[in-house]
């Protein structure tokens, strides 16, 4: 019998026990062993994504994560945790971003930007010096499976611009009292290309699309807004207009959903929190799009430093929820991989199954990613 017959027969005999396997469960060592003798025998083709991964309670479930339900993807890892920055003095934002184009999709997690040894070196929020390398034009943060909303929403940041863009601040004394005036800058010539992303996005998704700005108020809030609008007559696309401060205190209130909300930088990342908090589905995914076309998912939000090294249950009262990460490193493989839909699709709902049948006093995150791990299978045929 030759050798390619016996090592047919030896891959199909595995992917019967497999599936046994993976019914069964009740035989750990077992169960290893298939996978091993399985994924030895077994080659896929896939393509690689640009892997950042952050500190501790996020940074241990993201490569948790990749190593398991997406373990037959290939990865090019390039830590931005705590240690790494101190190390490389931030070098390591650009090893990312080179590889991010190197293969046209990456996923960041979330970073530790408040630890004490990163203020006494003055670096501050990684994300500042990361976008700036990226060419950030906006950000989409969307939540597709809403637990408070009946259908998708999600806010449209633009990239810079605010206390996030400071260049200079100076203090200021006048009549006796200390004045800070502080200077920050944005790029006009962003605005359209950024309000043509959000147009396809709505266009695509089916959002109604609003626009906010403190118009009545400041210069640059005028010029941002007029920008808008020009982009969005000059393409057709239908918007309202509505001042910020109200905007944001109807994403309260509009719980049918259904909506992209445009801000500035600033109030744009308090929007998206704000409607995280309210429909506490922890399923909204970020979107970071580039000038040159690249786009990658990050981990909106910080780590939960209270939950590293816990048993991460509910019953405990530590269960971290990693719904939020399964989906980010879905969308960025499936980008480079759209011949996989099918496996990206079934991440997404054996991870949302997994919530819906667990009583909340249940839920177990090591649970939970053996589950989705599990129940999520390549089906690809061997590559040449």
């Amino acid at each position: 019998m030759s050798g390619f017959v016996i090592k047919t027969y030896i891959v199909y005999i595995t992917l019967t026990w497999y599936d046994w396997a993976v019914q069964r469960k009740d035989n750990i060592v077992f169960f290893r062993v298939l996978i091993f003798i399985k994924e030895k025998y077994m080659e896929y083709a896939l393509n690689a994504i640009a892997l950042a991964v952050g500190d501790e309670t996020t940074g241990f479930w993201t490569r948790r994560i990749k190593d398991s339900v997406f373990r037959h993807f290939p990865v090019e890892e390039i830590p931005l945790d705590v240690e790494q920055r101190l190390a490389t003095n931030d070098a390591c934002i650009n090893e990312f971003v080179a590889a991010a184009q190197r293969y046209g999709s990456g996923f960041k997690g979330s970073t530790a930007s408040d630890d004490p040894r990163i203020k006494k070196r003055g670096m501050g929020s990684i994300n500042i010096p990361l976008r700036k390398a990226l060419g950030l034009l906006g950000t989409e943060r969307v939540i597709r499976h809403p637990k408070r909303y009946k259908k998708p929403v999600g806010v449209m940041r633009f990239g810079s611009g605010g206390f996030y863009d400071e260049i200079g601040c100076e203090i200021q004394i006048r009549d006796g009292k200390r004045y800070v005036r502080p200077l920050s800058e944005w790029c006009l010539d962003d605005v359209a290309p950024f309000a043509h992303i959000a147009a396809n996005i709505a266009k695509h998704e089916g959002f109604n699309l609003y626009a906010s700005s403190k118009w009545t108020i400041a210069e640059s809030e005028r010029l941002f807004m007029q920008e808008i609008e020009k982009a969005f007559e000059a393409s057709g696309t239908p918007f309202g207009k509505i001042l910020t401060d109200v905007g944001l205190a109807r994403l309260g209130q509009w719980t049918d959903g259904g909506f992209l909300w445009i801000f500035d930088n600033p109030c744009g990342d308090s929007g998206s929190d704000i409607l995280e908090i309210l429909d506490g589905s922890r399923s909204m995914t970020s979107t970071l799009y580039c000038e040159d076309g690249l786009i990658i998912e990050e981990l909106a939000g910080g780590t939960a430093t209270d939950l590293f090294g816990s048993s991460y249950a509910a019953k405990d009262g530590k269960f971290f929820n990693p719904l939020a990460i399964l989906l980010g490193m879905s969308r960025a493989y499936r980008r480079v991989n759209p011949e996989m839909d099918y496996f990206f699709d079934n991440v997404e709902k054996n991870a949302l199954a997994y919530l819906e049948r667990t009583p909340d006093n249940m839920l177990d995150t090591c649970q939970m990613v053996g589950d989705v791990s599990h129940r999520t299978r390549v089906r690809r045929k061997k590559a040449a």
